[in-house]
């Protein structure tokens, strides 16, 4: 966020309605900052990009037999990165990753943890 948005965000009195709004319903308080944006004159501002290295299942067909291999904690998850993949991910554009999961390969995590050292 740019200061001259920050700002708008704590003294305009529209950014001010939609924390009553929020205050006031049932809405997630991680949309509150992209609500305001999105009604505000710095929407042209917004970059539509969310910077995560997300693998779904079902670019590899069937994601219910992914699904049933891996067990009912990772049911309608993206694929948990293993250590193969790490340097795709790493090669890539983004700066996050979903999903690394150290019970399922920690050697995902230690090349990481090695790259980021």
């Amino acid at each position: 966020l740019d200061r001259a948005f920050s700002s708008y965000l704590i003294s305009s009195p529209i950014a001010h309605m939609w924390i009553r709004v929020f205050q006031h319903r049932f809405l997630s308080d991680e949309s509150f900052v992209q609500t305001v944006l999105m009604h505000s004159p710095f929407r042209q501002t917004l970059i539509n990009a969310n910077l995560r290295f997300i693998w779904w299942p079902h670019f590899h067909g069937d994601p219910t037999v992914y699904w049933e291999r891996m067990g009912v904690a990772f049911l309608g998850g993206p694929q948990v990165i293993n250590a193969s993949q790490v340097p795709q991910v790493l090669a890539s554009p983004y700066m996050f990753a979903r999903k690394v999961d150290p019970t399922v390969d920690a050697d995902t995590v230690r090349f990481y943890d090695e790259w980021m050292a």
